[in-house]
């Protein structure tokens, strides 16, 4: 569903300005739960919600918005876990590549090299 969800509400995420976009003032995680509280209660009270002019059309859209922003806080997730891990690989491999490209190139900058080695480990 979430998938789905991420799918169907993303053009119109994606048609929004950048000078109306607003950073989160707490915690996606913390902000997604909350919409779903707010969902579960709203639900418990729509007659009296759309009886006071509530359109009935948020309701079933609340839920969609959880899900998609839901589905899009694990892709963000995702994404900063590859890219975390792909900067441990590099700080983990870079010197050894580092020196064996160095070495390898000595007698083109043999200075440069010298001190980049001296100074980099």
């Amino acid at each position: 569903m979430s998938k789905q969800a991420y799918d169907t509400i993303l053009p119109e995420a994606q048609a929004v300005p950048d000078d109306q976009l607003k950073t989160p003032y707490m915690p996606v995680g913390t902000f997604i739960q909350e919409a779903e509280d707010l969902y579960a209660w709203a639900n418990e009270d729509k007659t009296k919600l759309t009886a006071g002019g509530l359109p009935e059309s948020v309701f079933p859209q609340l839920q969609t918005r959880t899900d998609a922003c839901r589905f899009s806080q694990s892709l963000w997730m995702t994404n900063m876990k590859k890219r975390e891990l792909g900067e441990a690989q590099w700080a983990e491999k870079a010197p050894g590549a580092f020196r064996e490209i160095a070495f390898k190139k000595k007698v083109v900058f043999p200075d440069i090299y010298r001190l980049t080695l001296r100074s980099a480990f």
